[in-house]
């Protein structure tokens, strides 16, 4: 297992058993050795959003968004992502729509933000349209793409 990978899973164990606290600790850890890293604030902020802790995961996706900005393009753009998911769920539309609109601006081709923003305007109601094209553009990335076909089989199901 290559030594960048090894964190993850290590955090992963903790959430195959709903062991929230666990694994919050264990990103705990290592945003202290490690307190300029983009990946570790968005796993603590991952690990928040799974145990429905919304606000404080907000807080650590958006440090994960700064830490990453002009530095990682792609951890940025999963963070936004990621980000318009929890505001999403507290119900802050037009500020979920704009954060899946800036990880769309970083990388068009990434079919999570297109979900994402076609998600945030059907949930205020706007543009069905536009929502149904946005969709289809995030299958048919998923489904042209034989990693991520594979890969995120559960994204291409929610979608």
């Amino acid at each position: 297992m290559r030594f960048r990978a090894q964190p993850y899973f290590w955090i992963y164990r903790k959430l195959l058993h709903a062991d929230y606290a666990g694994a919050l600790s264990r990103s705990d850890i290592l945003i202290r050795w490690f307190p300029q890293s983009a990946r570790f604030h968005f796993l603590r902020g991952s690990v928040l959003h799974y145990a429905a802790r919304l606000t404080e995961s907000e807080q650590s996706f958006r440090i994960s968004i700064a830490k990453a900005r002009n530095r990682a393009r792609g951890a940025e753009r999963v963070a936004l992502t990621s980000l318009g998911h929890v505001l999403l769920l507290l119900g802050r539309f037009r500020d979920a729509t704009a954060a899946f609109e800036a990880s769309n601006k970083l990388d068009p081709q990434y079919a999570g933000a297109l979900n994402g923003l076609a998600e945030a305007l059907l949930r205020q109601e706007r543009e069905p349209q536009r929502a149904l094209l946005l969709l289809e553009n995030a299958i048919n990335l998923k489904q042209g793409n034989v990693r991520t076909r594979n890969m995120d089989r559960h994204s291409l199901a929610n979608m």
